[in-house]
């Protein structure tokens, strides 16, 4: 608290200094002092700006929908949403990680919508939005893609510090947080698509705030499709670790180095002889070590939702994906490609 107004806060203008475990708890042993400037209402409101009830000796943060005891990490009442959750306890919090899971609204991180030019027709432009203004299925796919350990790390590779998806913040800018990753929203057609990048140093045009030494990078997702609270995350992961983590570190890599030709060869080596992703398909349905990172993720998911709707559902991907691959390879083989 400036309290002489002049500009500066000095020590003896600290009202008090509050430092806090991960889980809430107070550092103690140091920073105990506290002014008179304060006053003890202003004071109740302490980790993560909450109130700290001491009434009764409870001791407990009011988060609004439950209070939150941090001397046991738990809560003493069951969250409203812990059907959504089977693998973690329904008195947790922060899904058991206050660093990643905190308070919602994204942005930054670019979505888009496709608006179509009229209900009889497939034409139509895609329109930049928020996080919130996306269908309530598509972010509540992206957040649960997020809370996975995988999703987190593909999506922190993009991130700026302080970007978020529902609940989950990226606490760091990424390594590819000069390149954008862009996500569309579709509610028709397939269940979900990855087109080639764009160098934008050879393409443009120049995205405001930036020089023109980026690509643009893109996942797409039907929020239409069945099952889709567990069918969007798992198409979104399909998307990100099947088909666009098969190229992506070696293409920036080359881009990078200022060799966009050498990219370019690295898209097309990918699309070489794997028409619409079929031998990216294939490596799903044979789970072969191409596809280690997508299973990985699945795996996380079933954390989060049911484990055997999980199972049932990519049990029913991998047939899937096995038709469409042999399709598409029949019929390169009989176009000569």
């Amino acid at each position: 608290m400036d309290a002489d107004n002049n500009g500066n806060v000095t020590t003896d203008e600290v009202i008090e200094e509050s430092n806090y475990y991960p889980f809430g708890l107070k550092h103690m042993g140091y920073g105990p002092s506290i002014s008179s400037l304060g006053n003890d209402v202003a004071q109740r409101w302490k980790y993560n700006g909450k109130e700290f009830d001491e009434s009764l000796d409870i001791n407990t943060y009011d988060f609004g929908a439950r209070h939150y005891m941090p001397d046991i990490v738990r809560t003493p009442t069951m969250g409203p949403h812990a059907e959504s959750y089977f693998s973690v306890s329904p008195y947790s919090f922060f899904a058991n990680n206050p660093i990643s899971f905190v308070d919602p609204t994204g942005e930054d991180i670019l979505f888009w919508q496709w608006e179509r030019d009229d209900e009889l027709t497939l034409g139509g432009t895609w329109k930049q939005v928020t996080y919130d203004q996306l269908d309530e299925k598509t972010q509540k796919g992206l957040e649960a893609f997020a809370k996975t350990e995988s999703g987190f790390a593909f999506f922190s590779k993009f991130a700026n510090k302080g970007d978020k998806i529902g609940s989950v913040e990226f606490g760091a800018t990424g390594d590819y947080a000069n390149h954008n990753l862009n996500f569309g929203e579709l509610e028709t057609g397939n269940e979900g698509g990855t087109p080639p990048p764009i160098n934008q140093s050879a393409f443009g045009p120049m995205q405001e705030g930036k020089t023109n030494n980026y690509v643009d990078f893109f996942l797409r997702v039907n929020y239409n499709i069945e099952n889709s609270e567990i069918n969007i995350p798992e198409t979104i992961g399909h998307e990100a670790f099947l088909h666009l983590s098969q190229y992506v570190d070696d293409y920036i890599k080359a881009f990078e180095a200022n060799d966009s030709e050498g990219a370019q060869t690295i898209i097309d080596k990918h699309q070489e002889g794997n028409p619409s992703g079929a031998r990216d398909h294939l490596s799903m349905y044979y789970k072969t070590k191409k596809a280690q990172k997508y299973y990985t993720f699945i795996n996380q998911l079933k954390s989060i939702f049911n484990p055997r709707e999980v199972q049932k559902h990519i049990d029913n991907e991998r047939a899937k994906n096995y038709n469409h691959a042999k399709f598409k390879l029949k019929k390169s083989e009989r176009k000569g490609y």
